[in-house]
């Protein structure tokens, strides 16, 4: 192993401590913040202690079993809707890197057997 100089030495612990910098900078920024958030909505919150406002209003809208069984219903029909998206995506990918993965273990094996799975990865019908 060749032996470094010191100006690689030097260059390797300046670089060293650049980086660990840059690590305590980052942390700090993303804890500040979060300190910083929780100050203001802190702040905030005084203002409004002991007083009425729109989001009493809100949250008796909220409460509103009527009202609420409508909200709680698009939020399921959203659920329901993203699942079905999420589905196809992964059927997609599936399809799309299951031929690479087909030819590659044809190439490895030719005789080997189907698991008869249609090309979006699911099971044909009759099966």
């Amino acid at each position: 192993m060749a032996k470094k100089s010191r100006t690689e030495l030097e260059f390797a612990l300046k670089s060293k401590r650049t980086d660990r910098l840059a690590d305590v900078t980052n942390t700090a920024i993303r804890y500040g913040s979060l300190v910083c958030i929780a100050w203001i909505i802190g702040g905030a919150l005084r203002l409004f202690a002991g007083q009425h406002t729109f989001a009493d209003i809100g949250i008796k809208f909220l409460a509103d079993a009527k009202l609420s069984d409508g909200i709680f219903t698009l939020l399921g029909g959203g659920g329901v809707a993203y699942g079905v998206r999420q589905r196809k995506l992964r059927r997609d990918n599936i399809q799309v890197m299951g031929t690479r993965v087909k030819r590659l273990e044809e190439e490895i094996d030719p005789g080997r057997s189907s698991s008869k799975l249609t090309p979006r990865g699911t099971t044909p019908k009759g099966h």
